[in-house]
């Protein structure tokens, strides 16, 4: 009986034993698990707080990314109108070079038509040119015109082609006649000696040589209608050609050129004497053919 007890006592002390172990190692395992969860939640504000610092920085590279661009879209914006601005006022100005040039290209032909009348009327009364009050007035308007045009004149064109010194004006030699109606080079145009009778309508026939390159030149990319006398048949036909070709230096007209001597001193200086010797060696020309 007593050892049945025994083994009784024994055999609870054992359970009591195990369970308080098992309670051990269970509040072992939930101190561990408390730990756990613990290291857990600690890593995961690290993150979180992490995940925010990375999400205030990234939102504040955005504003500045933000800000950047819009400062450079403004940048761009005052650049393209200051551009367009600037292009604007480019177009005006050739607008109104190209206004300009045409204005002075034609007070140009009126007051040289006026010249070229004056002087055949003096022809016609058989009166001497030389002091003639109305050609000398034409002569002064002229004169007039082309110095305020100076700077434009500097740059214009003329038809690539080289006549003679002294009316008619033969045809020497052809550089490069542009036709107004095609825009192509053509060599049949014209033909070597014939004639340049008129430039748009004005007659060169009392003309100087520089006179008639005043005619002849303008704007660039104009077209001026010449007329022509066939040196075979002795017809007259007209061309229009347009203004494309640089003259040599010595090839311009004395109004868009510095000339040593002669009277004139600056580019858009007295060309007084330089009318006056041309009106003179025409005059005596006059009086050559009515003495024969």
């Amino acid at each position: 009986m007593l050892s049945t007890l025994l083994k009784r006592f024994d055999d609870l002390s054992d359970r009591i034993t195990k369970m308080e172990e098992k309670q051990a190692a269970d509040k072992k395992m939930m101190e561990d698990e408390k730990e756990r969860l613990t290291k857990i939640a600690m890593e995961s504000g690290r993150q979180a707080e992490v995940e925010l610092q990375a999400r205030k920085t990234l939102e504040e590279e955005l504003r500045a990314s933000r800000a950047e661009a819009e400062a450079l879209r403004k940048r761009l914006e005052m650049e393209t109108s200051e551009q367009n601005r600037r292009q604007l006022e480019r177009q005006e100005m050739i607008l109104r070079n190209n206004e300009n040039d045409l204005v002075a290209r034609k007070t140009e032909d009126l007051l040289t038509a006026d010249l070229a009348l004056a002087r055949e009327i003096a022809n016609m009364r058989n009166e001497d040119m030389i002091g003639n009050s109305k050609i000398a007035e034409a002569e002064k308007r002229l004169r007039e015109v082309q110095s305020a045009s100076f700077a434009l004149r500097k740059s214009w064109k003329g038809v690539g082609m080289r006549i003679e010194e002294h009316f008619p004006f033969s045809v020497l030699y052809i550089q490069a006649l542009l036709s107004a109606d095609d825009g192509r080079v053509r060599t049949d145009l014209v033909k070597l000696g014939d004639s340049l009778c008129a430039v748009n309508e004005v007659e060169t026939r009392h003309l100087s040589l520089n006179e008639v390159k005043e005619l002849i030149i303008g704007p660039q990319g104009t077209s001026v209608t010449l007329t022509m006398q066939c040196c075979q048949t002795r017809k007259r036909y007209r061309i229009r050609v347009k203004r494309h070709f640089d003259m040599d230096e010595a090839e311009l007209p004395l109004s868009v050129r510095v000339v040593v001597g002669g009277g004139v001193t600056d580019p858009i200086g007295n060309f007084g004497s330089i009318f006056q010797s041309a009106t003179m060696g025409l005059q005596q020309g006059l009086n050559s053919v009515v003495r024969q």
